[in-house]
């Protein structure tokens, strides 16, 4: 039998790219690392309703960039954005910083 490989990860670089796209040193990897993780599984748990696909997470010094995919965009956004200003609430309380949506 042969070895197996996750065709994700097989594929990385050429077809996909990474979901989570920054930097950091020793002391904070650790935990961005959780927050990451943390922030994808509130969005998954939140973004049910939505069948969210995937969470791309972009960082720079001061500023996070969140790309969330979803089959019902509707549902997210809401009447006039009012459920995309309560996404945006719901990530600033649960990471404590000012993400900005994409």
């Amino acid at each position: 039998m042969g070895q197996k490989v996750n065709p994700r990860g097989f594929r990385l670089g050429t077809v996909f790219t990474w979901t989570s796209r920054w930097f950091a040193d020793k002391r904070r990897y650790k935990d961005l690392l959780i927050e990451d993780v943390r922030l994808r599984q509130a969005l998954e748990i939140r973004l049910k309703h939505a069948n969210l696909s995937h969470v791309e997470i972009e960082r720079s010094i001061n500023r996070i960039d969140i790309t969330v995919f979803v089959a019902r965009p509707g549902v997210v956004i809401g009447r006039g954005g009012t459920g995309l200003e309560e996404l945006k609430k719901y990530i600033k309380k649960l990471l404590g910083k000012v993400p900005m949506m994409c």
